[in-house]
């Protein structure tokens, strides 16, 4: 048996080979490499342009001129003629605007712009969404989002469908296509974080995350894990892995320190498998989740946790100790579906509402509220909850 398990493992490995990109693509796009989204910001571009000596050049919107930073291009370890570049732009002003633009070579870009969140919640708006894919359904979803102000957007995981594969960039191209469309309104760029699934890995046990996940660290490097934290305008917004990179328990620590029992505070996690499926049972998968974590959030009183996977629109009843409770219970929403195919509902108890709909969750939080709408296919509102500080 153990020869076998060595032979398939070699075999995974002889088939991760890397590939050369055929395809002509350029995104530049915005997230966070540090917890402070207030006075941070990275600057990111994935292209196939071969040029030497990029530059990216910033200034506070309308201020005086632009400050040149020189950047340090990296080609794709397996994606053969493709191109990653990422900046940390930090000690930047809360609640500011600010102009940048690139320049290669010959090749000199549009000015964008990008808007730093503020220190303290008065009102953010974000998008949050899972289990896309790239095709008609997520573009028709992306549409619909970019339609409404917001903020940042979180994904849940199974982004592009890419199994871990670079043989299979063309799904990631496809799916940076339709997101970075939706999240640029006009010359601004609406940053956007990404939880890690299933589908962004492959079962190379034996190899580096970054040979594991090709595209999850290399396009995006959010953190050197894919746990992390960031704080958004003074609230808590955690992301987790289910396991895919990095086991339940070994962030276990990372979770404890990483919430606060500030009760003014919303605090909401982020991961991709489930503790309670809409569609799957709640006794397979979804029970590493709340055995590992579900104490501590509870402990912390978690506000939402925001889930994947599933492929179901679905919001539970405020849930303590596996059992329904008027106050200081925790709301699961999700379960993906913001552009693949979806599945039966599995009718479980702590089901307060649910549906098989594509959509996406839009958050409006304000200092002493927070506002749901799952929103779907039609542009129609699927559920709609507020929740009270």
């Amino acid at each position: 048996m153990r020869n076998l398990w060595m032979l398939l493992f070699l075999l995974v490995l002889v088939a991760c080979k890397g590939v050369e990109n055929t395809e002509k693509f350029h995104f530049v796009f915005l997230n966070w490499a540090e917890s402070s989204t207030a006075t941070s910001m990275q600057v990111n571009v994935a292209t196939s342009k071969d040029f030497e000596n990029w530059q990216l050049h910033v200034r506070e919107e309308g201020k005086g001129h632009f400050i040149g930073h020189d950047l340090v291009v990296k080609e794709h370890d397996q994606l053969k003629k493709s191109f990653n570049i990422h900046y940390n732009l930090q000690n930047l002003k809360p609640d500011t605007w600010y102009d940048f633009f690139l320049t290669a070579d010959t090749f000199e870009g549009k000015i964008y712009r990008f808007k730093t969140l503020p220190e303290n919640l008065e009102e953010i708006r974000f998008v949050v969404g899972g289990d896309t894919g790239a095709g008609s359904k997520f573009n028709r979803m992306s549409e619909i989002a970019s339609t409404y102000e917001f903020d940042l957007a979180v994904f849940g995981g199974d982004i592009a469908y890419a199994d871990g594969d670079v043989k299979n960039y063309k799904r990631w191209i496809d799916w940076m296509s339709i997101w970075t469309k939706a999240s640029t309104k006009g010359n601004q760029l609406i940053p956007f974080i990404i939880a890690i699934g299933n589908h962004e890995t492959n079962y190379n046990f034996l190899n580096s995350k970054e040979d594991r996940a090709p595209f999850y660290f290399s396009w995006f490097n959010q953190d050197e894990d894919a746990h992390f934290v960031r704080d958004v305008a003074g609230q808590k917004f955690i992301i987790l892995d289910t396991g895919h990179i990095s086991s339940y328990s070994s962030q276990k620590e990372f979770l404890r320190n990483s919430l606060s029992k500030n009760k003014d505070q919303f605090q909401f996690t982020f991961y991709h498998i489930p503790f309670f499926p809409g569609h799957r049972s709640p006794n397979g998968q979804a029970r590493a989740g709340r055995d590992a974590w579900m104490s501590i959030m509870e402990e912390f009183e978690v506000d939402v946790s925001f889930e994947h996977h599933d492929h179901v629109m679905k919001r539970t009843f405020p849930l303590k100790d596996m059992q329904v409770v008027n106050d200081k219970g925790i709301i699961y929403l999700g379960d993906g579906a913001m552009g693949k195919s979806t599945r039966e509902l599995n009718h479980e108890w702590y089901l307060e509402r649910a549906t098989s709909e594509n959509h996406f969750w839009y958050v409006i939080m304000k200092k002493n509220k927070a506002k749901f709408q799952a929103i779907g296919m039609d542009n129609q509102p699927l559920d709609e909850f507020e929740i009270r500080k």
